[in-house]
């Protein structure tokens, strides 16, 4: 019963509080020593969970970039839409949003 009803306050203290790292880590040295190996686990999974989102995030941009930059550069050089929407597999409304963002066409 402790764990779960500690569990509930540091999440309550990290998502309805919002402490600062410097905060949080205040307040984690204030524990006892019990309690603050099992928040610093607590602690260590939340920044685990936000470098998968960060890295997830990275990924879906860097693709993004990625498929325009090839769209763009096939455009500039003559290939025609249709080739480009087989080459990348990408819708032709797709292709024709990236090339109108980047005033390719109107």
């Amino acid at each position: 019963m402790e764990s779960n009803a500690t569990d509930a306050i540091f999440v309550y203290m990290v998502e309805g509080v919002r402490f600062q790292k410097k905060e949080l880590a205040d307040a984690v040295k204030i524990l006892p020593d019990t309690m603050s190996n099992k928040v610093m686990t607590i602690y260590d999974q939340l920044i685990l969970e936000g470098r998968q989102l960060g890295k997830k995030e990275g990924i879906e941009q860097g693709i993004a970039q990625s498929l325009q930059t090839t769209v763009l550069n096939a455009f500039d050089n003559g290939v025609e839409i249709p080739l480009i929407r087989l080459i990348t597999g990408e819708t032709e409304e797709k292709i024709n949003a990236i090339l109108r963002q980047n005033k390719r066409i109107r």
